[in-house]
C-alpha cells in the first residue's frame, strides 16, 4: 500500500500528469455543473429529513452534512493540483457529494457511526442511491465507478482492479476524506472539555494508554486498523497512521500547512511514546515531501 503511494506522490512532473489525464480519455458521458448542482440540491432535502428536534441526533447529522460539504472541497482542491478537467472534477465531486450517504440512516437507526456495532455505512450508503435511484441519469459506467470507490472508501485497503481510473478516484476520495476528518477530530480534541460527542470517538474510553499492537503499527510505518483500537489514544494514533496511507503531492502539503500531526500530538498525554510516535509519522510526511519538491 504505502509503496503504491510513493508511486504517486514521487509523480507530480507534467510528463506524468499527462498520462493521468490520458487515463480518462476512455469515459465518454459528459458530466457538467448542471447535474452536479441537480445532485447538491437533492442531497441537501435528504438530508433534511434526518433534522430533529433532539438536540444529539440533530447535531451529528448535521456534522455528517457539513462533512460532506468540506469533503466535496478537498476533493476539489486536490483535482485541481492534478489538473483534472471539468468533466472529471465534476464526478470526483459526486462521488465525494454520495460518500457518507450511508452515515444519515445509519446514524438514525443506530446512534451510532461505529461500522462495527452497526453495519457498514459505505455499503448501506449504496443500498440508499440504490433505492433513491438518484444515479439512473449517468450511463452504466460512471454509476459503476462511484459505486465501485463508495463501497471500498472505508477499507483498510483498496481492493485491487485492473481499472486506473477506479483506483485513481479511490485514491481521490480517501485523500480528500481524511483531510476533513482530521479537521474535524483535531478541532473537537481541542474543544473537547466544551462540547463532549461521544459518537464521534466511538464511545471509546478515553485512558493515558495506547495498545502495544497499536503502537508496533505506526512504529514500523503501517495503517493502523479500527478492529485493534481500545482506546481514545489509539484513536488518535490511527489518525496520525493515516499520513501513511496518502496518494497525491496536496494532500501532504495541506497536512503540514494545517500542523494536524502536531495537534495530535498534543493532545495524546502520552510523554515519550507520543513523541516516539510522532517522530516516526512526521519524518513520513517530510520524506514525502521532500521527494515532491525534488
Amino acid at each position: 500500500m504505502i509503496h503504491g503511494s510513493i508511486r504517486i506522490i514521487c509523480s507530480g512532473s507534467p510528463t506524468i500528469l499527462m498520462r493521468i489525464r490520458c487515463v480518462f480519455m476512455k469515459t465518454a458521458a459528459l458530466l457538467d455543473k448542471k447535474t452536479l448542482g441537480v445532485y447538491r440540491s437533492w442531497f441537501n432535502g435528504f438530508v433534511k429529513s434526518f433534522y430533529s428536534s433532539d438536540k444529539e441526533i440533530h447535531r451529528n447529522i448535521v456534522l455528517k452534512e457539513k462533512h460532506t460539504q468540506n469533503v466535496c472541497s478537498e476533493i476539489k482542491d486536490i483535482g485541481a493540483s492534478l489538473d483534472l478537467n471539468t468533466e472529471k472534477l465534476v464526478l470526483a465531486e459526486i462521488i465525494a457529494l454520495f460518500h457518507d450517504i450511508g452515515r444519515f440512516e445509519q446514524y438514525k437507526k443506530y446512534r451510532t457511526f461505529s461500522d462495527q456495532r452497526s453495519e457498514d455505512h459505505a455499503l448501506l450508503g449504496i443500498k440508499v442511491l440504490e433505492k433513491e435511484s438518484i444515479l439512473e441519469g449517468l450511463d452504466q459506467s460512471h454509476k459503476d465507478l462511484i459505486y465501485w470507490v463508495i463501497s471500498c472508501h472505508n477499507m483498510v485497503k483498496i481492493p485491487e482492479t485492473a481499472d486506473p481510473e477506479y483506483m485513481f478516484f479511490s485514491r481521490l476520495l480517501r485523500d480528500a476524506d481524511k483531510l476533513d476528518i482530521l479537521n474535524i477530530v483535531t478541532h473537537y480534541y481541542k474543544n473537547r472539555e466544551a462540547v463532549n460527542n461521544n459518537a464521534l470517538v466511538h464511545n471509546l474510553p478515553d485512558t493515558p494508554v495506547i495498545s502495544d499492537s497499536v503502537k508496533a503499527c505506526v512504529l514500523a510505518r503501517e495503517y493502523v486498523r479500527f478492529d485493534d483500537l481500545k482506546t481514545l489514544n489509539d484513536y488518535k494514533l490511527l489518525q496520525m497512521s493515516w499520513v501513511f496511507d496518502i496518494n497525491f503531492p496536496r494532500t501532504f502539503e495541506v497536512i503540514k500547512e494545517r500542523h494536524y500531526l502536531e495537534k495530535i500530538r498534543d493532545v495524546l498525554n502520552l510523554g515519550s511514546e507520543q513523541e516516539e510516535a510522532y517522530a516516526v509519522v512526521r519524518a513520513f510526511l517530510e520524506e514525502r515531501l521532500k521527494c515532491i519538491n525534488s
